[in-house]
């Protein structure tokens, strides 16, 4: 399976954002009148895949499906196991792989 950054991204703005058509993209005013310039349709999709696609790490969007807002959260960092247990990594792996269920889920694969 190969992996897109931008095809999920676009999967996702499906998902996450709704295009509309009404979205100001600039503003004109003058003595007489003032006038609104907004984005194309196009121009808005690509605008979400775009902020989909540079999201940094550890952040996410997250949407409230009855009421359509979103949220941009941040999780935190996790550290490795070995470290938190204060042991070196070799020491780790050796113990996680005489775990009996790690050696099943092994022999599956």
């Amino acid at each position: 399976m190969e992996f897109s950054a931008t095809r999920d991204a676009e999967i996702l703005a499906k998902e996450a954002f709704e295009v509309t058509g009404t979205e100001v993209k600039a503003v004109r005013f003058s003595l007489d009148y003032f006038d609104y310039n907004f984005y194309s349709y196009q121009e808005e999709w690509e605008k979400h895949i775009q902020l989909l696609e540079n999201i940094p790490n550890r952040f996410f969007i997250a949407k409230h499906k009855i009421e359509g807002e979103r949220i941009l959260l941040y999780t935190t960092e996790v550290r490795p196991a070995y470290k938190e247990f204060g042991i070196d990594k070799e020491k780790f792996e050796e113990r996680v792989e005489r775990i009996p269920i790690f050696i099943r889920i092994q022999a599956l694969y």
